[in-house]
């Protein structure tokens, strides 16, 4: 078995807090084409202004100390 080097951008998934919003946040920063598309954009709207409410927390729980 080779050993590889780990990079975060090759993951492809929601394994943290932080991934979920930058997910909704992607799609609402998306520019779609399709009608289709664009409801999902502008319910990433709606769902990253509910997380606007608590998304900071999230983003400093990698530099609180645990003890």
């Amino acid at each position: 078995m080779a050993a590889i080097e780990y990079n975060e951008e090759d993951v492809k998934g929601i394994l943290s807090p932080t991934d979920e919003i930058e997910l909704w946040l992607e799609n609402e920063r998306e520019n779609y084409s399709s009608q289709q598309n664009e409801n999902l954009r502008r319910k990433a709207e709606i769902i990253n202004q509910h997380f606007s409410r608590t998304s900071k927390g999230f983003y400093d729980l990698d530099t609180m100390e645990l003890g």
